[in-house]
């Protein structure tokens, strides 16, 4: 018989060898030509399978031995093994033969021996570090030192596997950054994409604990990931695109940073959003710059505008730091004018003190104002006279925020009111009425107005709506006097004699009678007293008087 190389062949006859001796020639070149075929470090010094739980090897056989037939004609690092396990605790993937983890990553694999020597290499054989094996034999490899790239896990048995580092990539593209907390307008639409199927994200944040992101976003579980006493959200099933939603609804105004991460690979990305109030509107508190005025009684009233809808909750709050320290508060709705208010007690509190009033839609401060404890108002008017009956005087008024004194019949017609009086108290405040008052005595009423429209003008009588009545527990603050008007004397005029026209005689002035002769007995200066004449002159004098005068003129006429 002849071989493939042409050599003739031999029996066993004719070598004279025995068959069981051919037998043992037969298997020994066997065994030689079976490990001069085998992939060198193949052979390595393992257990057995069944000391070795987990181990693949008679399941995955050396996949680059059908590839890579002859080992030394390939330029592939020594041949591996591919282990098919899943992660212990402490790591977050299996080293595979070929396989591709992500950078931060801590790497797992059993499939070096107790005693082995295992180096980390670049493919070609550059040393890059050592890595020490556990007490049992595996292996745990940190990643998040080392650069993306290719890497192989030998011994010094020649066992390797081969695996790939990259970076995962992770960013957040929100639709908006801009939302209300409330309304349509509330939510934040999320897109997270990533290089990665099948990982968690975690989410936290600075400004929100726990369980308020999980409400945000409507799904997650809340546990404490790194172990720093501070829980987080964790949300799993994270794929290379996927798509949340953030509903701000009820959160305070401000701006609020969400961390979103990837425990295994540290990476991350930030998104800060902006928290408007809803609805929009604007609030006022007092009078804009001067501080609101407060009353120092039991039923305070603290209020303002607002153009927030009807129905808004908001809450009035009322605090002061310094002298006497103290704090109201209180919960109300904005009524369907766009007002807003509520009673304090305010009797306790010293007048002059200072304050400020915070008015707040959740957590959201809308206004804040500050404002200071002032007298109630009072008035005091008593009875009086008015001399020309047109002006009326009321002797004292305090108004805490100004305002009028008017005054009306006691049925209620107006009469007149004061010029604009400034917030504090006042004294003998003149009212000029706008008719006069009939002789004697006259009821009225006297009633203390605010200047609620700001105009410095009453517009009370023209509009019953504005420039309303101070209040005292719930009542308008008036009151009832009288005033009396005196009578007007009249004097009555004294006749005076005019001479007449005589003959076409004019006299040029009033003629004085002359004294008249008396009775020579009499005293000069002495008379009965009757008559009421002048002193010395009766009746009968006058009339002779009278006479001269005519004879002293008819003679002076015949010249």
């Amino acid at each position: 018989m002849t071989t493939l190389e042409g050599m003739e062949t031999m029996t066993v006859a004719e070598f004279g060898w025995g068959t069981a001796t051919v037998a043992l020639v037969v298997a020994a070149v066997a065994v030689t030509a079976v490990a001069a075929a085998a992939p060198v470090g193949s052979t390595a010094p393992h257990p057995p399978a069944t000391d070795r739980p987990n181990s693949a090897a008679t399941d995955h056989p050396n996949p680059a031995a059908t590839d890579h037939p002859n080992p030394a004609a390939s330029t592939d690092p020594a041949p591996s093994v591919d282990r098919n396990v899943d992660p212990p605790d402490g790591a977050d993937a299996v080293v595979r033969n070929g396989s591709a983890h992500f950078v931060g990553q801590v790497l797992f694999t059993d499939a070096f021996a107790v005693g082995d020597d295992v180096d980390l290499e670049r493919p070609g054989g550059t040393f890059v570090t050592d890595v020490p094996l556990e007490g049992d034999g595996t292996l745990f490899l940190e990643t998040d030192v080392l650069a993306p790239g290719d890497y192989v896990l030998t011994d010094n048995e020649g066992t390797s596997l081969r695996f790939t580092l990259v970076h995962q990539r992770y960013r957040i593209v929100p639709a908006n950054a801009t939302v209300r907390n409330g309304g349509d307008g509330s939510e934040v639409r999320l897109t997270l994409e990533s290089n990665r199927d099948g990982y968690a994200h975690v989410v936290s944040s600075p400004d929100l604990d726990a369980s308020r992101i999980r409400r945000v976003l409507g799904t997650g579980t809340i546990e404490d990931v790194d172990g720093d006493g501070t829980a987080e959200v964790t949300i799993d099933g994270g794929t290379t695109v996927q798509e949340f939603t953030a509903d701000f609804d009820g959160v305070g105004v401000g701006n609020y940073t969400l961390v979103f991460g990837v425990p295994d690979t540290d990476v991350s990305d930030t998104l800060t959003v902006e928290v408007k109030p809803y609805p929009p509107g604007e609030v006022r508190i007092g009078g804009g710059e001067e501080p609101l005025r407060v009353q120092q009684t039991t039923r305070a009233f603290v209020g303002g505008t607002t153009t927030l809808p009807e129905g808004t909750r908001i809450r009035i709050t009322i605090t002061n730091d310094s002298g006497q320290p103290f704090q109201r508060s209180a919960e109300v709705r904005v009524r369907e004018d766009g007002t807003f208010g509520a009673r304090f007690d305010f009797s306790g509190v010293p007048q002059g003190q200072e304050f400020t009033v915070t008015v707040r839609q959740d957590t959201a401060v809308r206004a804040r104002a500050t404002g200071v404890v002032v007298a109630p108002p009072s008035l005091v008017v008593t009875p009086s006279r008015s001399p020309d009956g047109r002006t009326v005087t009321v002797d004292a008024a305090v108004l805490p925020d100004g305002g009028f004194v008017a005054v009306a019949t006691e049925e209620g017609r107006f009469l007149g009111v004061s010029a604009y009086l400034d917030p504090g108290a006042h004294e003998n405040v003149a009212v000029e009425l706008e008719e006069r008052l009939g002789t004697g005595r006259t009821d009225l009423t006297v009633t203390v107005h605010r200047d609620t429209d700001g105009t410095l003008a009453f517009d009370h009588p023209e509009n019953a709506s504005v420039d309303v009545p101070y209040r005292r527990a719930g009542i308008p603050l008036q009151k009832s006097t009288h005033v009396r008007v005196p009578r007007t004397e009249t004097a009555t005029p004294t006749p005076t004699a005019t001479a007449t026209e005589t003959d076409g005689v004019t006299p040029t002035g009033t003629p004085v009678p002359s004294p008249t002769p008396t009775d020579p007995g009499a005293e000069p200066g002495s008379g009965d007293g009757g008559g009421g004449g002048g002193p010395g002159f009766g009746t009968g004098a006058a009339v002779v008087a009278v006479l001269v005068l005519v004879a002293v003129l008819a003679a002076r006429r015949r010249r």
